[in-house]
């Protein structure tokens, strides 16, 4: 699914208004690495003033928002 959404991202809502991270180097946005483990995808918005972190998981929504926790308070 993570492959398919970076192949197609121009073509989807997220990337109308975000591109995915790249750091001009060879970090980019599919599996950030972050101190707590990478993140699915980072993306930027097309006016480089906000930052969009997607995670994809499987099954309910309490576990994604328990997943996504450690980058909140890294990003705060």
């Amino acid at each position: 699914m993570e492959d398919f959404l970076v192949a197609n991202w121009a073509s989807t809502e997220l990337g109308k208004a975000h591109d995915i991270f790249t750091d001009g180097d060879e970090a980019n946005g599919q599996q950030y690495p972050t101190d707590t483990g990478p993140m699915d995808l980072l993306a930027v918005s097309k006016d480089k003033k906000e930052l969009l972190v997607v995670e994809l998981k499987k099954g309910r929504a309490s576990r994604c928002e328990a997943a996504l926790s450690p980058w909140m308070m890294t990003c705060a």
